[in-house]
């Protein structure tokens, strides 16, 4: 955690625009879900029940998170390839943020008092320790293309691969870092839902 926060206090512009667009995302999903009319609502909670039904047991419930993740460092790690691909990086930290506020507002609406006690425990507490993760990661990934075209005529070869193996070292690092936090709220969600 120490390397993400580290990451994030020395990137500061950039961090806050990762964040503007998490928390954007957020709030257009909240605003979307309020726009559902009610029949709608019916649907998404026979298909939470659905799914949470199916998902009976804590390792099929990580199995999805862990999944969920492993796609996200995979992305990224292709997304930094070129400064071409940085606004699918903040695409990603977009959909991150619009699932996150989509999911919260439908379980508060659908389950009221019941589905706030579930959004605290199974979305809040989550979010509070994997979203500096996820943005430390997408902030290297929006940093890395333009260092390494920075140094791009200088770097010898060697310089250059040790350049990208230490960036998908850390970036490998901080996905079993948000693997490890998946983990844990796959317990969570297990015992609240």
């Amino acid at each position: 955690m120490n390397i993400a926060t580290r990451i994030c206090k020395e990137n500061k512009h950039t961090t806050v625009f990762v964040l503007m667009i998490w928390f954007a995302a957020c709030i257009c999903a909240i605003c979307c879900s309020a726009l559902l009319d009610g029949s709608a609502y019916g649907g998404i909670a026979e298909y939470v029940e659905a799914t949470v039904s199916e998902q009976n047991g804590i390792w099929k419930i990580a199995k999805n998170g862990l999944a969920e993740n492993l796609k996200f460092i995979v992305c990224i790690l292709i997304c930094s390839l070129h400064t071409i691909f940085i606004p699918l990086t903040l695409a990603l930290m977009a959909f991150k943020g619009f699932s996150a506020g989509f999911t919260a507002a439908i379980l508060i609406r659908v389950y009221q008092f019941k589905g706030a006690f579930m959004c605290f425990f199974a979305i809040v507490i989550p979010l509070s320790l994997s979203l500096m993760i996820s943005v430390a990661v997408a902030v290297i990934a929006v940093r890395f293309p333009f260092l390494q075209k920075r140094g791009h005529p200088f770097l010898r070869n060697g310089e250059k691969r040790n350049m990208w193996l230490s960036y998908v070292a850390l970036q490998l690092g901080l996905g079993a870092m948000l693997c490890v936090i998946t983990f844990i709220e796959a317990v969570i969600s297990y015992f609240i839902f």
